[in-house]
C-alpha cells in the first residue's frame, strides 16, 4: 500500500474474488501509519567482549523523530554459504 500519510489511522479489510463472485470481507485491520526509523550507524564488533562462539556488537541508535519509538532491532546473518 503506497500513498499513506504518517500519523493518520487507516482501516483495511479484504476479500477474495473470482469469476463466480467474492468472499465475505475479512475482519477490519486498523493501523496507524508512521515514518520508518533510520538505520543504526557506527556498527562495530567489541572484540574484548566477544568469544569463539559469540560476538558483541555495538552501534549508535538513530535519532528518534517520531512519537513511535524504536521497539527493537533485528540482526540478520549470512553463514558464508548463502544461508
Amino acid at each position: 500500500m503506497t500513498g499513506l500519510s504518517a500519523g493518520k489511522v487507516y482501516r483495511f479489510n479484504y476479500y477474495a474474488k473470482n469469476q463466480y463472485g467474492e468472499s465475505t470481507a475479512s475482519q477490519i485491520l486498523t493501523i496507524a501509519a508512521t515514518s520508518l526509523p533510520n538505520s543504526p550507524t557506527n556498527i562495530v564488533v567489541d572484540w574484548t567482549k566477544s568469544t569463539k562462539k559469540s560476538l558483541m556488537l555495538q552501534w549508535s541508535a538513530p535519532l528518534i523523530d517520531s512519537e513511535y519509538p524504536i521497539s527493537g532491532y533485528q540482526l540478520e546473518m549470512d553463514d558464508g554459504f548463502g544461508g
